[in-house]
């Protein structure tokens, strides 16, 4: 998420210091569902329930000297944890960093030594924001593209296969299936969804549209348990936000939220909106169905935290929960 000039230099100042890089290990653990979003978390089975696996959620970190630090241990203490896949929601950079080629290829070079599966969604700082370094944002989204996306399969050590939207012009937007769900990401930034360059941002609304509807088609098809959509940009879900850094417009992501939730109701089942961009982590039910206006009780949004936090949230798919899922602030040790 881009920050303000006059406020983007104080995290980098704080964490040279030794002062501002909090971990999350420090926060006690929070897990959350659906149902906490506004009910008391049930009491967890204490059985083992045939078909549960988790996974790691990520996002928005490596700003500073310490952060980065803190990343490589929080890598390698994943690689001990028993996940299916990691997923990096974006922002793999401060904005106040340049766009360069060096710093990507060593971003792509660290997550393909994960010994899990890694899949790389983009945030804004790798490339809608690079103009404010003296970058193009266009380029950097074709750079990611030739060294994020030019495979059919993720990033890691151990990979798993992904189909991805290539023939239409966005390798980025990828989907996979484990555990009868359907795990779905899309290149919806930060930064008002790119509204600087409008066409750009229209022609990709317009496929990001065609892929949600494909992943639900397909998904109610093959009678999946639910769906997993993730990506950057927190898009200002109505009627507020709890966390702080939301701030600036969100006027461009209206027509793609209305259309998330389109499918997301005639889906039925459990659907879990998964971002970052704004670096707090919450868990609630702010969709609402276009027809009715009413609440999407199927539908849960989940914000991964970020910068100054350095840590990830792990996701559990529990098929003996009517929530399905179920998502815990997690932290290296």
């Amino acid at each position: 998420m881009s920050m303000p000039s006059n406020l983007s230099l104080l995290p980098l100042l704080a964490a040279l210091l030794g002062v501002a890089c909090k971990n999350v290990a420090s926060t006690p653990t929070r897990t959350a569902d659906a149902s906490t979003a506004t009910a008391p978390a049930a009491a967890a089975a204490t059985a083992p329930v045939e078909g549960l696996f988790d996974f790691a959620l990520m996002g928005d970190q490596q700003y500073t000297p310490l952060e980065e630090a803190a990343f490589a241990r929080m890598m390698e203490e994943l690689d001990g944890e028993r996940v299916e896949f990691l997923v990096h929601l974006g922002d793999i950079k401060a904005a106040i960093l340049p766009c360069t080629d060096g710093l990507l290829e060593a971003r792509r070079a660290q997550f393909d030594r994960s010994a899990h599966p890694f899949v790389f969604l983009p945030g804004d700082n790798e490339w809608t924001d690079c103009h404010s370094m003296g970058g193009d944002p266009l380029e950097r989204l074709r750079f990611l593209r030739t060294h994020f996306a030019q495979g059919e399969e993720s990033l890691g050590r151990k990979r798993v296969a992904l189909v991805r939207q290539r023939e239409q012009g966005y390798p980025e937007n990828v989907r996979w299936e484990h555990g009868r769900v359907l795990f779905l990401g899309l290149n919806v930034p930060g930064s008002n969804n790119d509204a600087r360059i409008p066409e750009e941002s229209r022609a990709r609304d317009v496929a990001n549209a065609a892929w949600l509807k494909e992943g639900f088609r397909e998904a109610k098809a093959r009678g999946l348990r639910g769906v997993l959509v993730a990506f950057h940009g927190n898009p200002g879900f109505p009627p507020g936000d709890r966390c702080p850094g939301l701030t600036g417009e969100y006027t461009h992501y209206a027509g793609w939220l209305s259309g998330l939730a389109r499918e997301a109701a005639g889906f039925g089942g459990p659907v879990a909106l998964v971002h970052g961009d704004t670096h707090c982590f919450q868990v609630d039910q702010p969709l609402k169905d276009p027809a009715t206006g009413q609440v999407l009780r199927n539908v849960m949004r989940v914000e991964v935290p970020g910068s100054p936090q350095t840590g990830w949230v792990r996701g559990t798919v529990d098929p003996s929960s009517t929530a399905l899922f179920r998502f815990t602030v997690a932290a290296p040790r």
